[in-house]
């Protein structure tokens, strides 16, 4: 026999030898695991999951939401909207519903008149307690006012779908306030 030959038997053996100590360990663990428990019984698991119809806004906060007139010049007579540059004037907002609110059964969206309304006028609130006057459209060309009387019935085409909703702003007149930096605060309300 050679070297190789000799080497290569030892290997083999040593593997068989290892093989039939794992085997034996193996044996001798379930063994004692089965002394070890006198008995057993069995039982059942209930597992549930009660998925109830609703929509929300799918970007999870609302608060994300907002709607930028950007930057604009204080004596302008023109209306400043959305129809120049809409990444400014109109916020987008992302609405999921399940199954029981999509088509006909769509929620409807009631965008109330903000913190500083006059009556039914919304306006920006600047320095010195300056009001600016604005509207909120449904549309871009400003035909449907939301109005915080009259909900505006959704359009949710598939359940669990994300469907846009984007809001358009005008500023009808600027005027001569102030300079300086003009908010409020409107809230949505999803009815279903």
């Amino acid at each position: 026999m050679t070297i190789d030959a000799i080497s290569t038997m030892k290997v083999k053996t040593a593997r068989r030898h290892i093989a039939a100590v794992c085997v034996m360990a193996s044996f001798l663990c379930a063994s004692f695991l089965q002394g070890a428990f006198a008995g057993s019984v069995s039982g059942t698991l209930d597992v549930r999951l009660q998925l109830t119809p609703s929509c929300d806004f799918a970007i999870g906060n609302i608060d994300d939401g907002l709607l930028d007139f950007g930057r604009a010049a204080g004596g302008g007579q023109l209306p400043v909207d959305g129809m120049s540059d809409s990444r400014k004037s109109a916020a987008s907002l992302s609405i999921a519903c399940s199954s029981s609110y999509t088509g006909a059964n769509a929620p409807v969206l009631t965008v109330n008149n903000g913190l500083h309304a006059i009556g039914s006028q919304r306006y920006l609130m600047g320095p010195g307690s300056e009001r600016i006057a604005y509207d909120l459209y449904a549309d871009p060309a400003h035909r449907v006012q939301l109005d915080a009387i009259a909900p505006l019935q959704l359009v949710i085409p598939n359940a669990g779908v994300t469907t846009v909703i984007p809001i358009y702003g005008r500023i009808p007149r600027i005027g001569n306030p102030v300079a300086g930096h003009y908010s409020d605060v409107v809230w949505l309300t999803l009815s279903y």
